[in-house]
């Protein structure tokens, strides 16, 4: 059917008009047209010559012309006609080519879509037998396992049965001991219960009769008081009566008083130089400060050094001027005390001054040797401890008996820098951790050391439990200077001058509750020479010694380290230290705390090796051990159950006045010991000259005080 109406649209299509036809033939055919042309115009004009002369034969030329064209045009027909028929035969070949190749390509497919279906079946049934034998494994697998949990349960549970069976045995044994030993403390208890409540009973008798005896004594007591306090109430009264007219007295020489004030508020002071002048204004500054107001007037003849100088009294009389004499001595350092006249209505006060500027000890000086004991307590009430000495004056020595003391008394925890290296029995039983260079890397740590009890405090304070118990931690740098020094030459970028002082400042200023002690040495006294400003060591107590001393004293200006030490003090430090040093005394020390300004005091320091010598004998094994850096971050642990105060009686001297000295520790050594020597519990002093060497056997020896001014004369020290 589809050929069919295919063919017959090709011969519709194949079917042109005449006029179509012979166009296209004239298109295709343009010499035959031409020719056809010719030959009919050609026979037109034959006609026309037969019309117009009928006589021409041209007219038959003409007609066959027209024949012959008209022949040929037939012809050209039917060929084109065969043409096309033959076109559509070629048409109709190729289509039913084209029909079959359609019919073999739909029997491929229809092939391959039937391998496809067979392809599809056997997957299927793969996938079935596939997850038949997984269903199958996973069981068995399952299966296996749930045997094996099985049978390793049911052992632990049989040995568990077995221990517990075990346990229940052995404590039932322990139970039952229990019990035998809780009859035996109960039988034991009701028997001395008894006891103790027979003795009860007759302390309580005993008591109820004294209570009886104290009764009456108190109501005698009682009544004695009332009668007491009856009369002094009349004596009051009297009093209150005296004060009344003594106010009434003092209204009326208010308004005198008032006239002074103009004297009081700018009293006249020497204009003149001279050493003389300067001492009279210093002795009305000195009165001045305190609330003794006089007005300089004249300077008399001078006679052999003794400068009388005549002041005018504002709000004084003799009397009071005459109370403070002894203090304008010592504050003065006057050889001899100034006496008070007066004379023509002034106060004449008469000084000895002398050319002679050089130490000599005041009459009126008393020196008294401080005991070891006060320089021990002087040390535990400090935060942080720096020696100032120059070279050669004993600093080092100072300074290893001070860390051997705090070893022993406080904790053995310590890290010890030495970076100018000195000699090793200066440091007693102890060891340096670094040397030289090696101590930069320590110190440039300890802003981290510090860091690090305080963020464990800060963990501590916020989880409720306060501040941790910290155990005491030492650093100790013998030259903190040099160490310095060290730091500016080091050719490390972080060991700088800036680094060094940050680090400095945070363990000055760490608290007494973090418990990190640094005990330093520096020759000069100067803050700045460390980088540092005088605050910087607000919490930090200085010892000087040698030449220091005398510096320290006299820095006494707003920026000076003992600014806070009132004038009086200072005076009288000065007055002994000349006093000292006149008598030929060695080897002295000024003790300085800045939270105690007025108790700062001058001693001698210990012997070489004291504190190594007191320690008991040990192997090396046993000496305290410097920890270095590894220890530096140390965590919390128990605090020291003996103080240094519950201490000072088996290793410090006491500073008690009582019959026996200090009382040392056992030593197996009793002849070094006794050679090392003890100190006087009344005055301090030095001494190893004994009575009797034969320790008694309460264990004592007898020692002579070699102090001339001292009362003791002999004292006990035990020693064994």
């Amino acid at each position: 059917m589809r050929y069919t109406s295919v063919h017959s649209q090709a011969k519709k299509t194949a079917q042109p008009t005449t006029t179509q036809q012979a166009a296209s033939f004239i298109a295709q055919n343009q010499g035959f047209t031409l020719w056809a042309v010719s030959s009919l115009l050609s026979g037109v004009v034959g006609l026309s010559g037969v019309f117009l002369n009928p006589y021409v034969t041209h007219g038959s030329v003409a007609i066959f012309g027209g024949t012959q064209a008209a022949a040929y045009v037939a012809s050209e027909k039917n060929k084109h006609i065969a043409r096309l028929e033959k076109a559509e035969r070629a048409d109709r070949s190729k289509l039913e080519a084209d029909q079959q190749q359609l019919v073999t390509e739909r029997a491929a497919l229809q092939k391959q879509k039937a391998e496809l279906d067979k392809v599809a079946a056997t997957q299927a049934s793969t996938q079935v037998a596939l997850k038949t034998r997984a269903d199958t494994y996973q069981s068995e697998i399952r299966s296996k396992v749930t045997l094996e949990l099985r049978t390793e349960s049911d052992r632990r549970i049989r040995e568990a049965e077995q221990t517990a069976a075990r346990l229940v045995t052995e404590k039932q044994k322990q139970l039952d001991d229990a019990i035998a030993a809780r009859d035996a403390m109960r039988e034991e208890f009701a028997a001395k219960y008894d006891a103790t409540k027979k003795a009860a009973v007759k302390v309580v008798s005993k008591a109820q009769s004294e209570k009886q005896a104290l009764g009456d004594k108190a109501a005698q007591t009682i009544k004695v008081g009332n009668e007491v306090l009856a009369s002094e109430r009349q004596d009051v009264n009297k009093v209150l009566e005296r004060l009344s007219a003594e106010i009434e007295g003092m209204s009326a020489e208010l308004a005198s008083q008032k006239e002074l004030v103009a004297k009081l508020q700018a009293p006249k002071q020497f204009k003149f130089k001279s050493y003389e002048a300067e001492t009279g204004n210093q002795i009305q500054q000195f009165l001045s400060a305190r609330g003794i107001v006089l007005s300089c007037d004249s300077i008399g003849k001078i006679h052999y050094g003794l400068t009388p100088i005549y002041f005018e009294a504002i709000n004084c009389d003799a009397e009071q001027v005459r109370s403070q004499l002894e203090a304008l001595q010592l504050h003065l350092s006057l050889v001899e005390k100034p006496s008070l006249e007066v004379e023509k209505g002034l106060l004449k006060i008469t000084v000895q001054l002398s050319d002679d500027k050089s130490a000599k000890p005041a009459k009126d000086v008393v020196i008294v040797d401080p005991p070891l004991s006060a320089l021990e307590n002087a040390i535990n009430d400090s935060i942080h401890l720096r020696i100032v000495a120059q070279s050669g004056s004993g600093k080092t020595v100072l300074l290893g008996n001070l860390i051997n003391y705090l070893t022993q008394q406080v904790s053995s925890d310590y890290v010890l820098s030495d970076p100018k290296v000195t000699a090793p029995e200066n440091w007693g039983n102890l060891q340096p951790t670094y040397y030289s260079r090696e101590c930069l890397p320590h110190f440039f740590s300890l802003t981290e050391t510090c860091l690090f009890r305080i963020d464990e405090a800060a963990q501590s304070v916020k989880a409720g439990q306060g501040m941790p118990n910290f155990e005491y931690q030492f650093h100790v740098i013998d030259e903190l200077e040099f160490l310095y020094g060290l730091s500016e030459v080091s050719t490390v970028k972080e060991y700088n001058s800036k680094l060094f002082k940050i680090n400095a400042k945070s363990m000055l200023k760490v608290g007494r509750e973090h418990k990190m002690k640094l005990l330093f040495v520096t020759q000069s006294p100067l803050p700045s020479d460390l980088n540092l400003r005088r605050n910087d060591f607000e919490n930090c107590s200085s010892i000087f010694l040698g030449s220091q001393i005398s510096a320290g004293l006299n820095s006494t200006d707003d920026d000076g380290l003992l600014k806070d030490v009132s004038r009086e003090k200072i005076a009288q430090l000065k007055a002994e230290h000349r006093a000292r040093l006149a008598r030929g005394d060695k080897w002295l020390y000024l003790f300085f705390n800045p939270a105690q300004p007025e108790e700062t005091f001058i001693g001698r320091c210990p012997s070489p090796g004291h504190y190594a010598a007191l320690a008991p004998q040990k192997d090396a094994s046993q000496y305290p051990k410097n920890q270095g850096l590894a220890h530096s971050a140390a965590t919390a642990s128990k605090q020291p159950q003996t103080s240094a105060a519950n201490t000072a009686q088996d290793s410090a001297p006491s500073c008690a006045k009582e019959s026996s000295a200090e009382s040392a520790p056992p030593a197996q050594d009793l002849a070094a010991l006794l050679a090392q020597g003890t100190h006087c519990p009344d005055c301090g002093h030095h001494s190893s000259s004994y009575k009797s060497k034969r320790p008694t056997k309460n264990g004592e020896v007898s020692v002579r005080c070699k102090n001339k001014e001292c009362a003791t004369g002999t004292f006990k020290w035990k020693v064994i």
